[in-house]
Parts: structure tokens; sequence; C-alpha cells
């Protein structure tokens, strides 16, 4: 068996370090209940709250945006209509979102210091 380059073996250090900052940051808002317009977007449509699967054909078909709404969808399907599905959903999507930002960052500037520093400015904006 081989041993992981050093390469690979600070990237995923470096992917771990900006998973966990983000964590760290943002799981405060986990607890909170939804404000602004989390209201009439969420809180007060049935269609994303009580999802079908005819709704979601007509979603997809007939929004003006079918992919938003769509994910709305999906999130209240699967963890339910409460606060902290949609807070936990935006935080994964926003991690997801860090570690490409680490990835576009290094293939752009194949920097060991850079790319790091790009994605955590990103992932604790």
């Amino acid at each position: 068996m081989s041993n992981p380059s050093p390469r690979s073996s600070l990237t995923t250090l470096w992917v771990g370090v900006i998973v966990l900052a983000g964590m760290v940051v943002y799981l405060g808002a986990v607890g909170n209940d939804f404000v602004f317009d989390d209201h009439p977007m969420i809180e007060e449509r049935a269609l994303i709250l009580q999802p079908t699967l005819s709704s979601f054909e007509e979603v997809l078909l007939s929004h003006y945006r079918p992919v938003r709404e769509a994910a709305l969808m999906a999130v209240a399907a699967v963890g339910g209509p409460y606060p902290i599905s949609f807070h936990l959903a935006n935080i994964f999507l926003h991690l997801i979102n860090a570690v490409l930002v680490f990835a576009v960052a290094f293939l752009l500037t194949r920097s060991n210091r850079m790319a790091p520093l790009s994605s955590l400015f990103f992932t604790v904006h």
C-alpha cells in the first residue's frame, strides 16, 4: 500500500479546516426560527411545506425559479417543515460551495496559500 502524497494530505487538511470553520461560524443559526423573507417564501406556502409529486412537476414546469422552489420542497419533504431543516440544508450547501471555491482557487492560482485563504474568506463571510 502506498503512502498518500504530502499534497493530498495538505489538501485534506485544508478541506477539513474549511468545513470546520464553516460549521463553527454557522451552526449557531440552527436553533433560530424563520426570519424576514422566509415567512412568505417558505412558511406561508403549502406548496413548499407539503410537497407532492404533482407539485414538484408543477414547480419544475411553471415557476420562475424552479430549482430554488424544488430545492425548498425537497428540504421540506426530507426534513419536515421545521426551520432547522432549512438552516442545516443551507449550511450544507454553503460548505460544499466553500470546498468548490478552494478547488477552483487552487486550479487558478496553483497556490497552497491563496487557495485556502480565499476559501476561508468565502466560508466565513
